[in-house]
């Protein structure tokens, strides 16, 4: 009889993520970079993206991988919006076009060499401060940060150029589709 109830938790265990926070916080406020990110749901790469027109041409190549906590993804698909706590990592990396047996293309090499983390918190980033309700953080050397100020240029670009709640969606192939299919798509891009 134990064996049954025993495994009627585990079952129940098994179909959501477990939820945990994904965000953390030192005591003087500052985030803390989320542990074990990359064990998080992948959600896209891109290769040498930049948003501005004007930026330096690069000698390498710079892939960013983006990744979000698993109870804000599981959230997202069954509403098409990100609840308010997603966290979402985008982790940059360099690139080479040589190495082992590769001739043609590109791949990610080497450490890690830029981390940001994009946090939706109202209450710590208020709509009428920080559009949309989204922090911005930048970990150059993973030790906890502030986010950018309320002027920085991300939460402009982010308000007027991205997809779905001020996330750049449209580059996020498997994302789109179900903000599509919610109709929570902004119409921006």
């Amino acid at each position: 009889m134990w064996i049954g109830a025993v495994l009627a938790v585990l079952a129940a265990s098994c179909q959501r993520p477990a939820a945990t926070p994904s965000t953390s916080y030192d005591p003087a406020g500052k985030l803390v970079l989320p542990a074990g990110y990359r064990s998080w749901v992948y959600l896209t790469s891109g290769i040498d993206m930049s948003y501005r027109k004007d930026a330096p041409t690069r000698t390498t190549s710079v892939f960013d991988n983006v990744f979000v906590d698993p109870p804000s993804y599981a959230r997202f698909l069954e509403t098409g919006h990100w609840p308010e706590g997603t966290t979402l990592v985008l982790e940059q990396r360099s690139g080479a076009d040589h190495g082992s047996i590769v001739h043609k293309g590109a791949f990610q090499n080497g450490d890690v060499i830029g981390l940001e983390v994009h946090v939706k918190d109202a209450a710590r980033f208020p709509a009428s401060t920080y559009p949309d309700g989204w922090g911005f953080y930048s970990f150059d050397d993973r030790q906890p940060t502030s986010a950018f100020g309320p002027k920085a240029d991300c939460y402009d670009c982010h308000h007027d150029h991205g997809a779905l709640d001020s996330t750049f969606a449209q580059f996020y192939p498997t994302i789109l589709p179900v903000g599509a299919a919610k109709g929570t798509l902004s119409g921006r891009e």
